[in-house]
C-alpha cells in the first residue's frame, strides 16, 4: 500500500537519490522545491519532468520575500546544503535558525496536503552541524506535535543520517540516478565551479564511491585543481 510523503528537493545529488530511493519503495512522493534563487532549480524540474507520471512536483519561489525580509542579495536558509559559512558570525548570509524555517515550512505544507513525513537527505556528513543530527529532528517533531496535537505531528524522515555522503552516491548509482543532471555548486554559471564546499564534497565523494562524475568543472578546463 503506498502513502504520501514530502521531499524537501533541491536538484543535488543526494536529494535526487533520495526521490529514486522513495520511487523504488513504491511511496507517493510530493516533491516540494523552496526556489531560493539558485542554479539547482533548473535540474529539479529536469529530473521532475521525468518522474511527471509518479511524482508531484511543487515549486515555490521564496527569494523575493527573502531578500527583502533579510536585506540579503541572497540569504541562505539551508547552511551546508549549498557551502557558505561554517557558523553564523562568519558569514552574514547564513540566517539564524534556518534549517528549522524551511523544515518546518515544509511541515506546515506537508499538513495541509495530506503528509505526515517529510523527507530530508541529509548525511553523515553534515551531522557535524548542530541543526543535523537525529537529536534535532526528534526536536521538531516534538514541535508540531506540541503546536498542533499528535494528529498532526510530522515525522522528519532522515534515511541517509547514517551514511557517508559517498554511501549516498553509491546508492543512487545503484537505483539510476543519472548524476549529470544534478547540480551541487554554490555559484550560478552554466558549470560547477569545482572550488566551492559543495563542489569539493561532491567531488570527493564521488572519487570514495568510484563512481564517474559525469558533469564538468571550470576548474578542471583553467587547470585549477
Amino acid at each position: 500500500m503506498t502513502y504520501k510523503a514530502v521531499l524537501m528537493y533541491s536538484g543535488g545529488p543526494d536529494s535526487t537519490t533520495l526521490l529514486f530511493d522513495l520511487i523504488e519503495q513504491g511511496i507517493e512522493v510530493d516533491a516540494l522545491f523552496l526556489n531560493f534563487d539558485e542554479k539547482g532549480g533548473d535540474f529539479a524540474r529536469s529530473v521532475a519532468a521525468k518522474f511527471a507520471g509518479q511524482i508531484a512536483f511543487h515549486e515555490y519561489d521564496i527569494a523575493p520575500f527573502m531578500r527583502n525580509f533579510y536585506g540579503l542579495p541572497q540569504p541562505m536558509l539551508m547552511r551546508k546544503a549549498q557551502g557558505f559559512g561554517m557558523c553564523l558570525e562568519e558569514d552574514p548570509y547564513v540566517q539564524p535558525f534556518g534549517s528549522a524555517i524551511a523544515l518546518t515550512l515544509a511541515a506546515s505544507w506537508a499538513v495541509k496536503h495530506g503528509s505526515r513525513d517529510v523527507y530530508y537527505a541529509v548525511h553523515d556528513g553534515d551531522s557535524h552541524f548542530q541543526d543535523n543530527n537525529r537529536s534535532y529532528f526528534e526536536l521538531l517533531s516534538d514541535l508540531t506535535r506540541s503546536c498542533e496535537g499528535e494528529q498532526y505531528e510530522i515525522n522528519f524522515q532522515t534515511p541517509y543520517l547514517g551514511m557517508t555522503k559517498a554511501e549516498v552516491i553509491s546508492r543512487g548509482e545503484m537505483l539510476g540516478v543519472d548524476f549529470e543532471q544534478t547540480w551541487s555548486c554554490a555559484h550560478t554559471e552554466d558549470i560547477h565551479c569545482g572550488e566551492c564546499p559543495p563542489c569539493i564534497d561532491r567531488r570527493m565523494a564521488f572519487r570514495l564511491a568510484e563512481v564517474v562524475d559525469p558533469v564538468q568543472y571550470a576548474s578542471d578546463l583553467t587547470g585549477v585543481k
